[in-house]
């Protein structure tokens, strides 16, 4: 059977040729990616810290209107957003409580006492400056954490203990973006001054 005339003699790509493009395209690719991973990690961060400087308001105008700043509802030692109802209801300090930008990923934990993982976990510290009066002294009233890219809460579980290295100006426990976009850290807001 003859070929027809319509394709002869037309040059074709070689087996060669294909290889060098699906490389380059290969190599392009390889570079792309991570720099796409990166860039959903720091919107992720932008995010949080946007999120926390709305819950920030809500406090103040919550501390404004009443005098304290809200208390959890639960006796959770690590209490979620949604443990302080009063930020939603009746006065809307906030319209809805942000979820976590990066939630917990040991999800098994005991809401009960670790409070909800999906949500930025709310320490109002006015309860443990009997035992660390130095929180008074400094006048540190509430912090919010997020557990930042890597998932996992990277302080110390002892919220008094949290609290006496926020005032110490400890920044181990803050994550630092020029230690990695994916690196340890959590990101944290309070009352007193904003966390690097």
């Amino acid at each position: 059977m003859r070929s027809s005339p319509r394709y002869e003699g037309q040059p074709g790509f070689t087996l060669i040729e294909l290889l060098i493009v699906v490389a380059i395209i290969a190599i392009l690719a390889a570079i792309a990616v991570p720099n796409f991973l990166e860039a959903q990690t720091r919107s992720k961060v932008s995010r949080a810290k946007a999120d926390m400087r709305t819950v920030r308001t809500g406090l103040e105008e919550y501390m404004v209107d009443f005098n304290h700043y809200p208390d959890p509802a639960a006796a959770t030692w690590h209490t979620s957003l949604v443990d302080i109802p009063q930020l939603t209801t009746p006065v809307a300090f906030l319209t809805s409580f942000p979820r976590e930008s990066f939630p917990r990923k040991d999800l098994t934990l005991d809401p009960a006492e670790f409070g909800d993982a999906k949500y930025y976990r709310y320490y109002n510290t006015t309860r443990w400056e009997e035992t660390y009066p130095q929180l008074r002294a400094q006048g540190l009233k509430w912090f919010l954490m997020s557990h930042g890219p890597d998932l996992d809460v990277d302080v110390h579980d002892d919220v008094g203990t949290i609290a006496q290295d926020l005032l110490a100006g400890q920044n181990y426990m803050y994550y630092d973006p020029s230690n990695g976009t994916v690196s340890s850290g959590d990101i944290i807001d309070n009352n007193v001054k904003s966390a690097p």
